[in-house]
């Protein structure tokens, strides 16, 4: 199966989930999170806003919630993203996703403690599939240190994801069912 048609399939999956299935495994993902030692020790979280019909992380960071919170800003095709603070209003950018406005403060990347990152896919190795722009890994490459987890549903998880070259791999992923540490697939 090519990249594109495990891109197209992992769609059709998410996409089977009702908007009831879906609020309710966004609510255990965000209660994992919640419960996570390494965001209850971070200071600076690099989140994203929600694409129709991916996890729901807002619970976890809009309002009060929203200090030491950033969302990725698309600042060209083929450039890393930037990460503003979530706090402040919101405006409508490239592919439909919503981010902070220019006078939000940047948050540098080797200020990010924890990365949680949209994903078409995952596998236990660490490697995530995304839609196919390259952004994440652009970002990831330049700041190799930071904790990096995909966010996904569980239907989103795969024995084995194609990887290439310039992929970065991740410490982990958390769906509905728990956190599961890379090379380990074992709920933590």
């Amino acid at each position: 199966m090519t990249k594109a048609e495990l891109r197209q399939s992992l769609r059709e999956a998410r996409n089977q989930l009702g908007p009831a299935a879906r609020s309710a495994a966004s609510q255990a993902i965000v209660e994992h999170l919640r419960g996570l030692p390494d965001l209850l020790a971070a200071q600076r979280v690099g989140v994203f806003w929600p694409l129709s019909r991916e996890v729901d992380l807002r619970p976890l960071f809009v309002g009060a919630d929203a200090c030491g919170f950033a969302l990725p800003v698309v600042t060209g095709t083929d450039a890393p993203l930037t990460f503003r603070e979530a706090t402040g209003p919101l405006e409508p950018g490239p592919f439909g996703v919503h981010a902070p406005t220019a006078a939000a403060a940047e948050v540098p990347l080797a200020q990010l403690d924890l990365l949680l990152m949209p994903a078409l896919g995952v596998d236990g190795r660490g490697h995530r599939l995304g839609y196919g722009g390259g952004y994440y890994d652009r970002t990831l490459a330049l700041c190799p240190s930071v904790q990096r987890l995909a966010v996904v549903f569980h239907c989103q998880v795969l024995q084995t994801v194609p990887v290439e070259p310039h992929d970065v791999p991740l410490h982990g992923y958390v769906t509905e069912r728990g956190v599961f540490r890379a090379l380990d697939s074992t709920a933590l």
